[in-house]
Order: structure tokens, then sequence, then C-alpha cells
């Protein structure tokens, strides 16, 4: 009979807890959940919106958002995976705790509505 592996015991959505439980019952048939990531590259150019060099060298980049769509997301964190070596830093124009817990998650700095004058003095 069909063996369904899940080592999460939890399905991230409803709709694939339906998905299983339709699954016909075929003797020697394994379906395992979330088995393994594979890894993807978003191909792209990143134009981060401003480029601060302080007079002590260090360069900083600051991308300010008004709306943090998911695919701005997924695009911040291409970039910010494949060039760990850039100080990349987010400015939102508001206030939004799912913003604010992306970019904690990632240890990027942020700020609500203006670079802070504390970023200026490194």
């Amino acid at each position: 009979m069909t063996k369904i592996i899940n080592k999460k015991k939890k399905t991230r959505h409803s709709s694939e807890d339906k998905v299983l439980a339709a699954l016909p019952k075929v003797k020697g048939l394994t379906v395992e959940y979330e088995p393994h990531s594979i890894e993807y590259t978003i191909h792209g150019d990143y134009y981060p919106d401003l480029m601060f060099t302080l007079p002590s060298g260090h360069t900083f980049y600051v991308e300010v958002k008004g709306s943090f769509r998911i695919e701005h997301m997924r695009k911040m964190d291409a970039v910010i995976t494949q060039h760990p070596d850039l100080d990349i830093r987010m400015v939102f124009t508001n206030k939004n705790k799912k913003n604010i817990r992306w970019c904690d998650k990632r240890n990027v700095k942020w700020a609500i509505g203006e670079v802070p004058e504390e970023w200026l003095h490194v």
C-alpha cells in the first residue's frame, strides 16, 4: 500500500493534506513530504536605491521600500545571500512587523522613514 513519509508531522497547507489524503493505495509506492531542499538562484541585476560612502571609507547600500512585497523579499534574499560582503540596509516608509521580522531574521539593519544619523558615523 502507499507509504507517506512526513518527518515534519504536519504539512504547510490544507491543500497538501487533501492531495495526500486522496492518493490511491498502490503497492510499493512511497511518497515523501518535503524530503529535502533543492537550491535555486534568481538571476537578475540589483540596482540599490542609495549608496553611502562614509569618511572612514566604509560603504553601505540603502533600499527604500514603501511596500515590501514577496517578490522584493525574494530578490533581496538572493542578493544578501549571494553577496554577504555587502552592507545592505532597509528604510521602510511605514512600520510593518512583517518587514521588521524579515530584516531581524537576516541581521539586516532597518529604519522607519529616514536614514538614522548613527548610520552615518561608522
